[in-house]
């Protein structure tokens, strides 16, 4: 079962890579193997993370100031007891 779970997940690891490495003017893969053949060809394994830091940079203020809004959204709807009220219980 967890090895389904990892496969399907570098499938989609794999499929993302080779979606932002497609020419949008045309496909210039034959498929899923042909693109992940061609940028281990072209870059190695390398080509699989190009961007990563980019994406992880970002990622940690955009969760903060998420978690941020949910809490403060959470802690106005349990002081004003809107969120009392619209679950039933007084």
């Amino acid at each position: 079962m967890i090895e389904s779970k990892s496969r399907a997940i570098k499938r989609v690891l794999l499929l993302s890579v080779c979606i932002s490495q497609a020419d949008w003017t045309g496909s210039r893969y034959r498929g899923l193997a042909d693109c992940v053949k061609t940028v281990y060809a072209a870059n190695g394994i390398r080509g699989f993370f190009s961007g990563l830091s980019v994406v992880c940079i970002r990622a940690f203020p955009v969760n903060a100031i998420t978690f941020l809004v949910y809490s403060h959204a959470l802690d106005y709807l349990h002081d004003s007891r809107l969120l009392h009220l619209s679950l039933g219980s007084q």
